[in-house]
């Protein structure tokens, strides 16, 4: 079954979704709690790592301390942000790097 992407089943995706399930959730309640969900210029940041997340692009790390999830990207999406660097020459000397 396929959801609009040709390349991401329904199962690919659910399965993605609940392996990070636990730091999505804890996501969700920070974001609740720090007034985000009502932001509408914040709350597209978290569609976008929802979206990521479903993908399989970026994987949650719990601070069981302070209760805070950071996300990175998974190593196979790094190794294909590289290859897209290197193939557009963003490495190049020529490139200005930001910010700017």
């Amino acid at each position: 079954m396929s959801i609009g992407f040709p390349d991401l089943e329904y199962d690919e995706v659910r399965k993605n979704l609940y392996k990070q399930s636990k730091h999505v959730m804890n996501t969700i309640i920070d974001s609740y709690f720090r007034g985000t969900l009502d932001d509408a210029s914040a709350a597209h940041v978290l569609c976008g790592l929802l979206a990521c997340v479903c993908e399989g692009k970026v994987k949650g790390t719990l601070n069981e301390d302070t209760k805070v999830v950071t996300w990175s990207l998974t190593h196979d999406f790094e190794k294909e942000v590289a290859a897209l660097q290197e193939a557009l020459g963003l490495d190049s000397e020529n490139v200005i790097k930001g910010p700017w």
